[in-house]
């Protein structure tokens, strides 16, 4: 009967000894799906115990707030991350809100930070990269100011000629129409092309599906387009050509045609006067090595500084600000050349010397191209 009593206390131990490990397994499997699934959610995720120390953390957090879990585990997040906004938040306890954050290591990063409280006393720190977002208020605030900013100048030269006809009587009026009318007019058509080159945008904007397949003589449009610029510029500038007239492209004509002006009218007004404008539509490879169609313009002004060529497609970015707004731009051209050749599947190329000059390339895909025969008309 003793080993009887002694097999059944062994049995019991083995038993206890098993279920033990079969929970701890459990535990440990529970664990690491809830490993798992913090790794998967887009968002970075600490684990705080009651005193603010990390209990656990996972890979997006260490990117997010530049920590290291080996090193960091057990340490206070407050003494970790170093931010005098986030401190106060914590210490605060206020957690209705979430606090946006830009981390001092990476100050372009921008952190939506939400604090909850889970299993009792212990707390969650998420954080959610809301950069993208930022970037896009940022820039929805940086074109309210843009535009109020360009209307307001020809608004208020138009408003102070007008007060000035109030003013003059008679004669005077008269006499001061000859000088004042064609100031009205040029602020007026500078209003006008800033209008039309907004609702251009916003047009392409809310319409970023490809454009018909409508093919294009671009040979006979660039030559009616340089005879256009060559009036603008009261043929100032001599303009050379090399053009293959055998190749087409399909695409929206009205779009097209607006790529290619904005290039060469921006060729003219930046060139001094009696510099040469080279203009080339051919086959060629792009930066990338692939076969394209690129419509090139080359010119011999100012140049553009190599920091200033990322940002030339913002709209209303500008090199000189006077020196554009004078020569009559809006500031949208480039940006407009950018999303038009986006829809065609092309890009746009820049490459520019300080003193020498620049050269725009408008490249458009090789399924955008069209081969004319010789004997085609």
């Amino acid at each position: 009967t003793g080993n009887g009593l002694w097999d059944e206390v062994w049995l019991n131990l083995v038993r206890q000894l098993k279920q033990q490990a079969s929970a701890r397994a459990r535990l440990e499997s529970t664990v690491r799906r809830f490993e798992s699934a913090a790794e998967a959610i887009p968002e970075g995720v600490i684990a705080l115990a009651p005193d603010n120390r990390i209990t656990w953390m996972n890979s997006l957090a260490e990117k997010h707030f530049s920590l290291d879990a080996r090193r960091d585990i057990d340490k206070m997040v407050n003494h970790l991350v170093r931010s005098p906004r986030f401190k106060d938040y914590l210490a605060a306890g206020d957690f209705r809100r979430p606090l946006l954050l830009h981390p001092t290591h990476q100050p372009s990063l921008a952190l939506q930070v939400f604090v909850v409280a889970f299993a009792g006393e212990q707390t969650l720190i998420l954080s959610r990269d809301v950069s993208d977002r930022e970037q896009v208020e940022r820039m929805r605030r940086d074109f309210v100011a843009n535009v109020s900013h360009e209307l307001r100048t020809p608004l208020t030269v138009v408003s102070g000629f007008i007060e000035t006809l109030h003013e003059l009587k008679g004669r005077a009026a008269a006499s001061a129409l000859p000088q004042i009318l064609p100031l009205l007019e040029k602020q007026t058509q500078r209003m006008q092309s800033l209008v039309s080159d907004l609702l251009t945008l916003a047009r392409l904007e809310s319409t970023p599906e490809a454009p018909p397949m409508t093919e294009i003589d671009v040979g006979a449009l660039v030559r009616t387009l340089m005879v256009e610029v060559d009036a603008l510029s009261g043929n100032q500038h001599p303009l050379s050509s090399e053009i293959d007239d055998h190749l087409h492209l399909l695409g929206a004509p009205s779009e097209v045609r607006s790529v290619l002006s904005n290039l060469l009218s921006n060729a003219v007004r930046y060139t001094p006067a009696g510099s040469r404008i080279d203009i080339q539509w051919l086959r060629s490879v792009d930066m990338y090595g692939s076969p394209c169609g690129v419509f090139t313009v080359r010119d011999s002004g100012p140049g553009i500084a190599a920091e200033h060529l990322p940002r030339l497609t913002e709209r209303f970015y500008r090199v000189d600000s006077g020196r554009s707004r004078d020569s009559g731009g809006t500031g949208l051209g480039l940006a407009i050349v950018k999303h038009v050749l986006t829809r065609h599947g092309g890009h746009l190329e820049v490459e520019s010397t300080v003193g020498k000059g620049s050269e725009f390339r408008a490249t458009f895909p090789p399924e955008r191209l069209v081969t004319v025969a010789s004997d085609q008309p």
